[in-house]
Formats: C-alpha cells, structure tokens, sequence
C-alpha cells in the first residue's frame, strides 16, 4: 500500500474516533517511511494518549533527531510541538526536571507561547511552587488567544487563590466522604443481593486452613479486600472504575489538575494535593538521605497492616483495601498507591505520626499526600 493511503487513513481513523487503527496505520506507514518526522510524532501522541510515554518516548525522540538534521523543511514550525509532546511524556513518567527543560525550550524561543507558559505553570504548582506556578499561568492567561480558553485559565487561577490560605486537610476529607458515601450507597444496594463488602482475599493453605492471599510479587505485607464480593460465587465487584477526584463546592476548576498546597505544622514538609482520590491515594515520601525501602518501607507496611486489619474503622468496616509495591524514584524518594477503603480520616493522623517518628531518626524531606511530583535528586 503507499505511503499517502496510509497516512490517509490513519487520519480518517483518528477523525473518526479509532485510535486503535490510526495507530496500526501509522505503523505500516513507518515501516514504508521511517523517517517522516511528522508520522513519528502522530504516533509518540497515540501512545502517550493510551497511557504508554515509555513507547512515546523514542518515537519523539526519533522526531526531534530527523529535525536537528536540517534536512526537514517544516522543522520551525514543528519543533514546539514536538518539544511539548516531550514534556508531557517526562510529566507522565514523573520526570519533571525533563518536563520543565522541555517547557524552556519552547519558551526561549517563544516567550508568549501560551501552551509551553500553561504547562510549565500547571508543572510548577505540581511541584508546590505556588507564587512561581501562579504567575507562570498568568502569563499564559495574557497570551491565550480564545475567549473559552481565557475563561477557563481564570477561573482555575481564581479557585487557587481561593484555596490557598484554607487548611489543606479540607481536599483529602472532601475526596474522603464522597468516595465513602459512594461506597455506602453501592453496599447498601448489592447486600440486599447478598454481596458482603470489604472481605478479604482468601486462599487454601498448605496444612488445609484458610489464609490471607498475598501475590508472591508484592509486600509481605500487602493483602487485598475486595470491594464486593457475591460469597455464593466468589465473583468479585468494584466500587467505581475510576479514581474518584472530588471537587470542593464553589471550587470545582481546583479539580482540573494536580496542584499541591503546603499543610504546616508538622516536622518535615508536606503537601496536599487538589487531587488526592481516597480510592487511589498516592502516598509520596522522600527522604534527605538513607535508603527508602530500608527506612520507609517497614513504616508504611506497619501503618498499612493496621488499616488492613480495622484500625480506623472497626472488624467488618472501614479497612484499607490495597496499595502498591514501593515505586523507587529520583534521589531517596519513594511511592505507594493506596484504596483506603472506607476508612476513617484518623488514617491520614497516624500516618503522619508515624512518619514523624521516623523523621526524628531519619529526616524526611518531603511527603505528598495525592497527586503531583517529588523533588529529583539534583532539585
């Protein structure tokens, strides 16, 4: 087939809301053409649009190379999109020093570019520099050329102005009480069925018993509840399919993006993100110095058992319900995923204890509690 037909159809595809074909088609045409910087960065974008910036990554890598080649004609015009393609692939990797060196390339060549000035200050507030990020934002607001698109740069700006003096707790026991009565409600209902909530994950011992099911490639410590569970079958059912992002009344654009809000008041730095589901919590911790799964990882494993087990709810309710394996990143961070279940806010309060006790042994240089990004080591 040649190469016009296929990018042909690969565009009619993508028009008609099929990536799935647009990315095969891309491929063929790839294969036909390997070095069209414009069909390499068609494809980088599909791949970072279902969640793959590892598979991104050297087809826009590739793009930029075929531009610094001199050899594309339309390389001034491609460039900026293609850089900023690069930073949304570093952000989705949770590289942000990457993101922002992406951002600047844009902007030294372009000082007004309002993409390149709206993400670097959405980075910036992902990072926790709130004066920084804010005025990042204003910048893009005075460069944005749509009405719609002014309108809503503002009213974000607005709501974390609003926020930002109040007490951050508020985001994680909003998120809190939405996912619980979402929960509740789902409960109520499948009981009447005869499902049970929050049982945990069984299997036959080797002497004959019953024991807690832990995957062999995870935490010791990481069992499992299910959300809902029909015991006349053993099919399982979750409480939503999405991590549920809540929005606080009369500030519902907070919501649009990860922006992390200093909590004073304890011994090491902590942020709250605007994004924080109680469902999918990322719980971010990076140490000054020390190995993070030698120090961190027995703390949030104690922590974690006793959420498990009903410290913050009670025998049959309110138990944490899974987290991930530690994610090891830049420097001596760490990061654990949690479904929190329908525990009680006294979770977040022990957790902070426990994690100040470590920092009188070992000091803590920044926790996360949500969404948004770690300090890298050089930071």
């Amino acid at each position: 087939m040649e190469l016009d037909q296929l990018v042909r159809e690969a565009m009619e595809a993508l028009n008609s809301g099929d990536p799935d074909i647009a990315r095969e088609k891309l491929g063929a045409a790839l294969e036909v053409d390997g070095n069209r910087p414009d069909l390499l960065h068609a494809l980088g974008a599909l791949e970072l649009q279902r969640g793959a910036p590892g598979e991104a990554r050297p087809l826009v890598e590739r793009a930029l190379a075929l531009l610094d080649s001199g050899a594309v004609p339309e390389a001034v015009a491609m460039r900026p999109h293609f850089e900023l393609s690069m930073a949304t692939i570093a952000e989705a990797e949770d590289k942000p020093d990457q993101a922002e060196a992406a951002y600047r390339q844009v902007l030294a060549r372009d000082p007004a570019h309002a993409e390149a000035l709206a993400g670097l200050g959405r980075l910036q507030l992902a990072c926790g520099s709130l004066d920084a990020g804010l005025a990042t934002l204003q910048a893009a607001l005075a460069a944005v050329s749509t009405a719609p698109e002014a309108e809503g740069m503002r009213a974000f700006i607005d709501a974390i102005v609003a926020f930002r003096d109040q007490a951050p707790g508020a985001l994680l026991e909003a998120h809190r009480d939405r996912y619980c009565a979402f929960f509740d409600h789902n409960a109520a209902k499948m009981a009447e069925k005869g499902w049970i909530a929050e049982a945990a994950r069984m299997r036959r011992a080797e002497d004959g018993g019953i024991e807690t099911d832990i995957p062999a490639d995870v935490r010791p410590y990481a069992a499992i509840r299910i959300d809902l569970v029909d015991p006349s079958t053993g099919q399982g059912g979750l409480v939503g399919d999405q991590p549920m992002l809540v929005a606080l009344p009369g500030l519902d654009p907070l919501v649009r993006a990860a922006v992390l809000f200093p909590w004073s008041g304890h011994p090491f730095e902590l942020f709250v993100s605007s994004q924080c589901p109680w469902d999918h919590l990322p719980v971010q911790i990076m140490l000054d110095s020390g190995d993070p799964l030698e120090l961190v990882d027995p703390v949030i494993g104690e922590w974690y058992t006793a959420g498990f087990e009903g410290r913050f709810g009670s025998a049959k309710h309110g138990r944490f319900h899974f987290i991930s394996p530690p994610d090891l990143r830049s420097g001596q961070g760490v990061v654990y995923v949690l479904d929190l279940g329908r525990a009680a806010f006294a979770a977040v309060d022990d957790l902070l204890e426990r994690l100040a006790v470590l920092h009188a042994h070992h000091p803590v240089r920044r926790v996360i509690l949500g969404r948004g990004h770690l300090p890298t080591a050089a930071d």
